[in-house]
């Protein structure tokens, strides 16, 4: 036996520090299995969400590369002057968030150039993912430009679509066609008023008034144009204003930038450079990792009525590396890009300019570092991190995001990608299908699919002019591509085409994801409908119906009748479960670890008894110490849970810059990334895991402990968390017998303690020392800790 090392003074220094505390006492039985432990529980959900795929675990350096993600949607023109003209004399409405803030004043100029439609200025204006509701619009010369009103519009848009909208405010005005007017807003909380040229037109307290959100300009049925746009914080300090159409990218120069819609490479718009001879373009800036061991390469697609581009990196105003494309044509031609650099640069720009007068279009930018185009296309770093988790299965494209998603669009070449709008992100589908399943084989993971059947909501089912049955079409045939014989099957050889020609064989198959906004009794029936067409069309697949994440009366309505009327027809329930941050404990481990205990319970009753729980997202809010320690505990609740087969946690990966759901596993920029908690407690569990749960008797005094161990009986791991802020002595009966003694800790003074991308070791695994006693091993449980105690046997 080998011989342990440890400092006993210290040790017992630390330990007697404990004594004054809590005690336990356990002893572990190796020949008492409990239940066997599936390890894909250790799943992820990798959705496309806040960069996560695009710009993220997909190397693609180029943010919205095919300008398809606009700030202004219209017939938009903004000149380097800052003048915005707007032409919407054909258009219903025009919009152009040009701010997103809660209190201030602004001031601009309008003038109505052609046209009687109204003239709109938006404020608090929600605009999430162009579901426009939740705002305040201010419209100028209304109903044949002979009123001003004012138009409240509330109501919920992530959960239901009904709208409350109320118009008050109406008083007889006209804008004149060609005359400046001046218009002034002031927003403080709910409370807004409203000057044109000096005169006060409204003072108002809105009711449910959106607390934050855009400043909007628009029209519609009208040309327009604004200048003087001015916003102020209410303490006096003027705020940057945007007046870029399109996100992500700002025009530069002497000249004009608008994004078009006609004559395009591929899917909505263009960027259109209109230069008046001197020096114009776009540039997107401090977004680029230059590394001069690492060639940034890609290519562009141009046309014009210019002869040269220049594609440019600077840091700061100096050019660190410069490519020039001539022979610019009037049809789209793709120019291959190589940008080296002699030094490297954190926050680099990305610079596209002309140098001579005409109009140059642009569409489908896309630069990537030579490391990620020799690993598949996908970041060095963020695939590592991916793969030291050993994630078993991964759960794709979503997630919220799969409601949208049509699988066609993300096949193919990339320049043909058709993409989506979704979570701050307008995702071209560059990380599609074939790229999802060669990503799964990197990093050992199965893929699991989720498959939309049409949007949904609490107003009930509402599929598209086909109807249900092309949803299912469109699922029958992504199963196809993913599975079907190259030969004898349509979307087979499309698979073969694009240079993979066997099948992927793809076993699980969600039908959609949280539902909850529907009738469960019509989703029970749809899925029901899936489920046969899709098994009949590969018998070796499984089915995933949706379940519910919440514990109160609607989400046991559908899993009940899931459970009661579909059994049959689905292999997994597929509930959701999020915690709030200050139930990291063992209150909020077991509020959920009991309702898994009831649904085991009705599946035991059910027609079928064989249908397994997938777990496929959950969480706590947040990344401080908190998500660490419920990690470690839920892990554990998992793992002592038989009825549950499989789990994916949520978020998996986020850029930095995301504007919400702070809680991933993986975080990072352009430069590097950083372990949350929670992934450095999943990759210890992970790492030490065992698939026989066995018997451990005790009184835990509130650590959460479970002990596994290896198949051929040589390990034992103990894993403990103490939520708690005492530290505990354990003593761990003849537990020399079982091998000897690991201990890696994670462990930290504070619960608000967290990595971030200036610290990300601050919360590590660290070994600590143990204590032999005879036949006993003790250690001393430090507060706000997850351990794992591994007892290898020789």
């Amino acid at each position: 036996m080998k011989k342990i090392l440890i400092s006993l003074a210290c040790f017992w220094i630390g330990l007697m520090s404990v004594n004054s505390q809590k005690q336990v006492e356990v002893k572990i039985d190796p020949g008492h299995v409990e239940n066997r432990i599936n390890d894909k529980i250790y799943g992820f959900l990798l959705e496309h969400l806040y960069h996560s795929v695009s710009n993220g675990i997909w190397g693609e350096n180029v943010w919205n590369r095919s300008f398809e993600e606009l700030l202004a949607y219209g017939n938009w023109e903004i000149s380097s002057s800052g003048e915005v003209m707007l032409d919407a004399m054909e258009q219903s409405i025009a919009d152009f968030r040009i701010f997103r803030g809660k209190d201030y004043d602004i001031t601009l100029d309008v003038k109505r150039q052609a046209g009687d439609g109204a003239i709109l200025i938006g404020v608090r204006d929600q605009h999430r993912d162009r579901m426009l509701t939740n705002r305040v619009y201010w419209y100028l010369g209304s109903e044949n430009n002979t009123v001003h009103k004012l138009e409240s519009n509330t109501g919920w848009i992530w959960h239901t679509p009904k709208v409350k909208t109320t118009v008050t405010d109406v008083c007889p005005g006209a804008l004149v066609v060609g005359k400046w007017v001046q218009i002034r807003i002031r927003c403080e909380e709910n409370h807004l008023t409203g000057w044109i040229n000096g005169t006060k037109i409204f003072d108002r307290i809105i009711d449910d008034c959106p607390v934050e959100g855009a400043v909007t300009l628009g029209g519609e049925h009208c040309q327009v144009a604004f200048r003087n746009i001015k916003i102020t914080s209410l303490d006096g300090n003027d705020v940057k204003v945007n007046l870029n159409p399109v996100r992500h990218w700002y025009g530069v120069g002497d000249g004009t930038v608008a994004a078009v819609n006609s004559d395009v490479l591929n899917q909505n718009i263009a960027m259109r450079i209109h230069s008046l001879g001197r020096f114009a373009g776009v540039e997107q800036p401090h977004n680029y990792s230059i590394r001069k061991s690492d060639l940034l390469k890609g290519s562009i697609y141009l046309k014009g009525t210019v002869d040269k581009v220049y594609i440019q990196l600077l840091d700061g105003k100096k050019i660190l590396s410069e490519k020039l494309l001539q022979n610019i044509t009037d049809t789209w031609k793709e120019y291959l890009v190589e940008l080296p650099s002699d030094k490297d640069v954190s926050l680099a720009t990305l610079r596209i300019v002309v140098k001579e007068p005409g109009n140059l279009f642009i569409d489908q930018v896309s630069l990537m570092h030579q490391s990620s185009i020799e690993n598949q296309g996908f970041r060095v770093e963020l695939t590592n991190a991916v793969a030291s988790l050993k994630p078993t299965i991964l759960r794709w494209p979503g997630g919220s995001f799969s409601e949208q998603y049509h699988f066609e669009n993300g096949l193919g070449k990339q320049s043909e990608r058709k993409g989506i709008l979704r979570w701050d992100d307008f995702d071209p589908l560059s990380f599609g299908t074939d790229e999802f399943m060669a990503f799964c084989e990197k990093v050992g993971a199965e893929p699991q699919i989720v498959v939309p059947i049409g949007y949904h909501n609490y107003a009930g089912y509402m599929p598209d002019k086909d109807g249900r049955q092309d949803w299912l079409q469109r699922a029958l045939d992504w199963m196809e591509y993913c599975n079907g014989d190259a030969e004898t099957t349509k979307w087979g050889k499309k698979r073969a085409e694009n240079g993979h020609p066997e099948p992927y064989n793809v076993k699980y198959w969600e039908i959609d994801n949280e539902v909850w906004k529907m009738n469960p009794k019509l989703y029970a029936e749809i899925t029901r409908l899936f489920s046969i067409e899709m098994k009949k069309q590969d018998p070796s697949i499984k089915i995933i119906g949706c379940g519910c994440g919440r514990l109160g009366r609607e989400g046991i309505g559908l899993d009940s009748i899931m459970i009661h009327d579909v059994a049959g027809y689905i292999d997994y329930i597929s509930p959701h479960y999020y915690q709030m941050l200050d139930r990291y404990g063992n209150e909020g481990v077991e509020e959920y670890g009991c309702y898994l205990d009831k649904l085991s319970s009705w599946i035991a009753k059910s027609e079928n008894p064989a249908m397994k729980i997938y777990l496929s997202e959950w969480n706590l809010d947040g990344i401080d110490m908190r998500t660490g320690l419920f990690t470690g505990g839920f892990l554990n609740r998992l793992e002592a849970t038989p009825g549950v087969e499989m789990a994916a946690s949520a978020l998996f990966l986020r850029h930095t810059s995301a504007t919400g759901w702070n809680n991933a596993f993986i975080n990072f920029d352009q430069n590097g990334w950083f372990q949350a908690p929670n992934y450095v407690v999943m990759k210890l569990w992970r790492d030490h895991f065992q698939p026989n749960r066995i018997a451990v008797y005790g009184d835990m005094k509130g650590l959460n402990v479970i002990a596994t161990i290896s198949d051929n009986r040589k390990e034992t791991c103990l894993k403990i968390v103490n939520p708690a802020g005492q530290p505990v002595a354990m003593k761990i009966r003849n537990g020399i017998n079982l091998g000897m003694p690991v201990w890696k800790v994670i462990h930290t003074p504070s619960l608000l303690n967290s990595n971030s991308m200036s610290n990300p070791d601050k919360i590590k695994v660290e070994n600590r020392e143990v204590m032999i006693d005879g036949e006993d091993i003790i250690i001393a449980v430090p507060a706000f800790s997850a351990s794992v105690l591994t007892m290898q046997q020789e």
